[in-house]
């Protein structure tokens, strides 16, 4: 109980507000990944820490020569991953090795709701990071996969997302 006193005190949650399918839109560079590397982490002190990755990317229409198979066109989505990209604040950046960040969001901007910025108004997870060759792209599952993975753990859940992805 005090750890979850502690967590909603501290850290919004992912909601299905903030979840969205992909845009058609593939090229304009409206997409960033988003998580905790291993390469950026390291020890001191007998404690870890590790620097948050945001980088944007862009989507690429087709699965690019060399991805794993099965290719599910319904489910997978890849982006670009070259050696640089652009962090949040605009700056170039040297991408890292992505090891560690599997199951990390994949974010798009989103046509703003409100005059106000906001990551409730303006960004949608569009999907989660499931492997990377670097220098080349990043692959990803939808929200249809997510759905599929929580009827294992949670049905009325998974049922609310499928529900949500419906609308869009």
């Amino acid at each position: 109980p005090a750890t979850v006193d502690r967590l909603d005190a501290g850290w919004q949650f992912l909601c299905l507000e903030n979840v969205g399918l992909p845009s058609e839109n593939l090229g304009n560079g409206s997409v960033f990944v988003a998580g905790y590397p291993h390469a950026l982490t390291s020890e001191k002190d007998g404690w870890t820490t590790g620097r948050f990755l945001t980088a944007f990317t862009q989507r690429i229409p087709e699965a690019p020569d060399g991805a794993l198979k099965p290719i599910c066109a319904d489910v997978d989505l890849f982006f670009d991953y070259g050696h640089e990209a652009q962090s949040l604040a605009g700056e170039s950046i040297t991408t890292p090795q992505l090891q560690g960040v599997s199951g990390g969001s994949i974010w798009e901007l989103v046509q703003p709701t409100s005059t106000v910025w906001s990551p409730d108004q303006n960004v949608r997870v569009i999907g989660v990071q499931s492997s990377f060759r670097h220098s080349d792209f990043i692959r990803a599952k939808n929200w249809w996969a997510v759905a599929k993975v929580l009827e294992s753990v949670d049905e009325g859940l998974a049922v609310e997302v499928r529900a949500k992805l419906q609308q869009l």
